[in-house]
């Protein structure tokens, strides 16, 4: 599994490289909670995973690319959580 993941990553820096990603504004929490949360909940159903975000509007200039982000920050926070 992490190779396919360190293949994907280096096919989005490539991507990023040979073209410029449009910024949109865009709200965060959709990207946030639609995106990243089920991808690693469904990624670690042997984990009690408890995510809970105090805002629901956050606006901010960015692209396709803040999924990944968020995905990453979350994934290390589950697998590397000692609770």
């Amino acid at each position: 599994m992490r190779i396919r993941e360190l293949i994907s990553n280096v096919r989005r820096l490539e991507t990023i490289q040979k073209e410029e990603l449009e910024l949109k504004t865009l709200n965060v929490y959709p990207l946030f909670a639609s995106c990243a949360i089920d991808a690693v909940k469904t990624r670690y159903t042997e984990k009690e995973v408890e995510i809970r975000s105090e805002s629901r509007d956050v606006i901010v200039r960015g692209n396709e690319l803040l999924e990944q982000v968020f995905y990453n920050i979350l994934d290390n926070a589950v697998k590397y959580n000692s609770l």
